[in-house]
């Protein structure tokens, strides 16, 4: 995908660094599980997670050189879709059950169980909230 405006740029970095935290805590938690955590593989997973940090920072400071957009049509589907029938109120819940979602087959490819749990509660967090929206907001 082509880079046209500030907002693109910044949805990229602001990705680097999601990925980058998520991708060294899930690296650092298989490595301690395997009992293989020492000064080198703390040390790398450190630099490798400053390289993409620094990256990211890079990116931001590129991203000043781009026309800003007041609206990013390269938002998420679901979000973007909630808004456009006037159910925002809707719009956290519908992430939580997604991320709900995308515990069942982690939990499968990693064999953990505890994922499984994790995508249940979550689940029902994402149920028992949608009661709890005002219907003012609607």
């Amino acid at each position: 995908m082509k880079i046209e405006n500030a907002n693109q740029l910044r949805g990229r970095a602001s990705g680097v660094i999601v990925v980058a935290a998520f991708g060294a805590l899930w690296l650092f938690l298989s490595l301690y599980a395997w009992q293989i955590i020492n000064v080198a593989t703390v040390s790398g997973i450190a630099l490798g997670l400053a390289a993409l940090i620094t990256a990211a920072v890079y990116l931001f400071r590129e991203a000043k050189r781009w026309p800003r957009v007041p609206d990013d049509p390269a938002e998420g589907a679901v979000a973007f879709t909630l808004a456009k029938l006037r159910l925002d109120a809707y719009i956290p819940s519908a992430i939580t059950a997604i991320v709900g979602l995308h515990m069942f087959p982690l939990g499968r490819i990693f064999r953990y169980p505890a994922h499984y749990r994790a995508g249940a509660i979550l689940l029902a967090w994402a149920v028992a909230s949608v009661v709890f929206v005002p219907v003012a907001d609607l």
